[in-house]
């Protein structure tokens, strides 16, 4: 397994696996017409790009030793960190 800070080059891949959790997490308590927009609106490639090269945020990626990304991980700080 290998745990690595995710870049702006990574968008892609965080794309996919925050769509990809978040729809798994969350697709039988929304609908498909919510859960797909909120999904177009949080995880565009702007808005993580936006978020990566953020100095308050880091994000992990997780793979495993084939290279398919298992999850991620986002710590927020000062700036960052929006919620209480």
């Amino acid at each position: 397994m290998k745990i690595l800070v995710c870049t702006i080059n990574d968008a892609k891949k965080l794309n996919h696996i925050c769509r990809l959790t978040f729809t798994e997490t969350f697709e039988d308590t929304n609908t498909a017409e919510n859960l797909n927009q909120y999904l177009d609106e949080a995880y565009a490639i702007p808005v993580l790009t936006e978020e990566l090269l953020n100095p308050d945020s880091v994000t992990y990626l997780v793979s495993n030793d084939d290279g398919v990304t298992l999850g991620y991980l986002k710590l927020n700080k000062d700036t960052a960190q929006t919620e209480k």
